[in-house]
């Protein structure tokens, strides 16, 4: 029998009933942010349009224990749309890209009754995730220059875990996320946006699920119709 070290380790678990209830909560809570949503749609005197994208630095949190070398780190992108109202509410449509984790480590074969010594093989893998959100977003004006931005929503991220040797695996589930930035403005319509936005991936083979923490410091711009 072959185990993996660490945030590899391929151990039955009992997870069906945990899933279950996590999924039901995300989906009461994704229900709650669309009528959200609608009633700052219906309440907003008026809207503008915005678009922006930015590019930066990722962390994808996933468990390095057991690894031989373990870099979370890497770059990442997002592009999002919404719909700013009169009370600078806003709702907005995103995908993120959160990066990618790599690894490796070592692959402990137990033996046979035929062959009882264990032997060991490195191995290398990593996790990628992205994400598709809704949510809702409030922007704060300092001064006709520079305002902040506070961000809520829900996201369908998606956790590729690959193994050299073994294939991959995919993961979607629902998570909560957040986010804050600032923003210069050039003029009206176009600014400079400096901003962190965090959530959950989850990730792992059937029986042996992890969840990782991911993050995205960016740079980028937007621009408001």
């Amino acid at each position: 029998r072959q185990r993996m070290m660490g945030w590899m380790a391929y151990e039955v678990v009992p997870v069906r009933v945990f899933q279950l209830q996590w999924r039901l909560t995300m989906k009461k809570t994704l229900l709650s942010l669309a009528a959200g949503v609608a009633l700052l749609a219906t309440s907003g005197a008026y809207a503008q349009g915005y678009i922006g994208g930015a590019f930066g630095w990722t962390d994808v949190g996933i468990d390095c224990a057991g690894t031989i070398d373990c870099d979370t780190s890497d770059t990442g992108y997002k592009v999002y749309g919404g719909y700013r109202f009169a009370n600078q509410f806003a709702v907005e449509l995103a995908y993120f890209d959160w990066g990618k984790a790599n690894a490796s480590g070592s692959l402990i074969d137990d033996g046979t009754r035929a062959s009882p010594l264990a032997t060991s093989s490195k191995f290398s893998g990593d996790v990628a995730a992205e994400g598709f959100g809704i949510g809702v977003a409030y922007f704060l004006p300092f001064s006709p220059e520079w305002s902040g931005v506070a961000r809520l929503g829900v996201t369908q991220t998606d956790a590729k875990l690959s193994v050299s040797g073994y294939g991959s695996v995919s993961n979607k589930d629902p998570y909560a996320y957040y986010g804050l930035g600032v923003a210069y403005h050039f003029n009206k319509n176009l600014a400079l946006t400096g901003e962190a936005d965090f959530s959950r991936a989850k990730y792992g083979a059937e029986g042996a699920y992890d969840t990782a923490n991911v993050r995205l410091l960016s740079i980028g711009l937007s621009y408001l119709f």
